[in-house]
């Protein structure tokens, strides 16, 4: 499949205004949605305009589904992931995405639940955790799942090194990788 140009759906009323004139022009290849939107406190609903566009671009394949907040780089798996990988699993199954992604950082460690990001030494412990992580992912959601750049890093030779440890990530299973430009940007 050749590389799609998209953009991700997110909720602010200001990115929706400068979002859909690309909408209404037809230039949107391919949309992100962030799963863990859906993912918040019982009772809260996606606005009413995120279900018919998200239905649209999954009817023809190109919706493609972003997690944020598992961590899959974080050593120790704690319930509040579990509990993520059950809500993912509803979500994807509601909203029918081709595959998800998540970045393949680390935000969360014990006492600290979210955050940016943040990079990880390249180590085959490392790795391993992370290949474990992305199936747990992928078993959850019984869709391909693959990894995001960051856009953050410890130093030049750490930004240098994300694209090996990214590939050894995906290599050997059905993974991908997502290339955020933004996040490139901001190594650059």
């Amino acid at each position: 499949m050749s590389p799609r140009v998209g953009l991700s759906v997110l909720l602010d009323d200001d990115l929706r205004a400068a979002q859909l004139p690309l909408f209404e022009e037809g230039i949107v290849e391919a949309i992100e949605w962030t799963i863990d939107l859906e993912m918040p406190a019982p009772g809260w609903a996606a606005p009413e305009w995120v279900g018919p566009l998200l239905a649209a671009y999954a009817a023809e394949g190109a919706l493609y589904a972003h997690g944020v907040h598992f961590s899959p780089l974080s050593a120790v798996l704690e319930e509040r992931q579990r509990a993520w990988l059950e809500e993912a699993r509803i979500v994807v199954a509601r909203r029918g995405p081709r595959h998800v992604s998540e970045h393949f950082g680390v935000m969360t460690a014990p006492g600290f639940s979210r955050g940016a990001p943040l990079p990880q030494p390249f180590t085959a412990a490392v790795t391993r955790v992370g290949r474990d992580r992305l199936a747990q992912i992928a078993d959850a959601v019984e869709r391909p799942v693959g990894v995001e750049n960051l856009a953050l890093a410890m130093s030049r030779d750490d930004a240098l090194a994300h694209g090996d440890q990214i590939g050894a990530l995906v290599a050997d299973a059905d993974r991908f990788v997502v290339l955020d430009l933004h996040n490139l940007f901001c190594q650059a």
